[in-house]
């Protein structure tokens, strides 16, 4: 039986945890990795240094085609979308996807938790091996480093978030891929977008539009997109932080 393949999700951001993430690539072996940088750091040089050790855990052909990403680990609005973006062709494609909760920050880690809910990927906490104190490098003895691992564990939601369903996700999708924000006449947008898009029912342009003005209302309603009226006939409708 051939075994399904694992992608690995790496943050770059804090070396400390570089024991931990080793032991995750070595437990969570992956046929692909994303290296996700830290998009507001001012200087890369210590995230270049843990992406080059932690290449060191992996074969010569995963870490020659490893993917370098880029978000905000420090925005939720950021990160949450780039990660749903990255995790969701890849389990379309039927591949496991695995999350280190470590080296990124606590936003990106309970972005993680969240999107792994949404898609089915995984997130894992690394305990470590022990608690070192970091003596007078931080300024204060009383703050502990991780040192070595000593066990990999899934964190899980206790709920399972509910996403829109098709038609209303298409429509999202759509206005997401369009950066976030699309405008013009209805009966245009749903040439765009497609009728098929729209419903699997639908044979015509006018009745699309009609369709297509329930379903922007529904996500109006639900807080998902907001609209502007631009002219009489055209429309400017864009994703609200929780539709992205």
């Amino acid at each position: 039986m051939e075994e399904t393949e694992s992608v690995a999700i790496v943050f770059l951001e804090d070396f400390k945890q570089i024991d931990r993430l080793k032991y995750f690539l070595r437990k969570k072996i992956p046929y692909k990795v994303y290296f996700v940088y830290n998009t507001d750091a001012s200087d890369r040089t210590t995230q270049e240094e843990l992406k080059k050790e932690l290449k060191k855990e992996l074969t010569p052909w995963v870490a020659k085609n490893a993917t370098d990403a880029e978000m905000d680990l420090f925005s939720f609005e950021d990160c949450f979308p780039k990660l749903l973006k990255i995790i969701t062709p890849e389990i379309k494609c039927g591949r496991n996807v695995n999350i280190a909760l470590h080296a990124g920050s606590i936003i990106t880690a309970t972005a993680a938790v969240m999107v792994s809910a949404l898609t089915g990927a995984k997130a894992f906490w690394v305990k470590p091996e022990k608690w070192v104190s970091s003596g007078k490098k931080f300024g204060d003895p009383r703050i502990l480093l991780p040192v070595g691992a000593s066990k990999i564990i899934e964190v899980k939601l206790p709920i399972k978030p509910k996403l829109p369903t098709a038609p209303h996700s298409h429509i999202l999708v759509f206005i997401f891929d369009n950066g976030g924000k699309v405008s013009g006449k209805l009966v245009n947008l749903v040439e765009k977008i497609g009728l098929e898009k729209i419903s699997a029912n639908l044979k015509k342009s006018s009745s699309g539009t009609v369709k297509l003005s329930k379903i922007i209302s529904k996500l109006r309603e639900d807080d998902l997109v907001g609209t502007k009226r631009t002219s009489s006939k055209s429309l400017e409708i864009s994703l609200t932080t929780q539709g992205k």
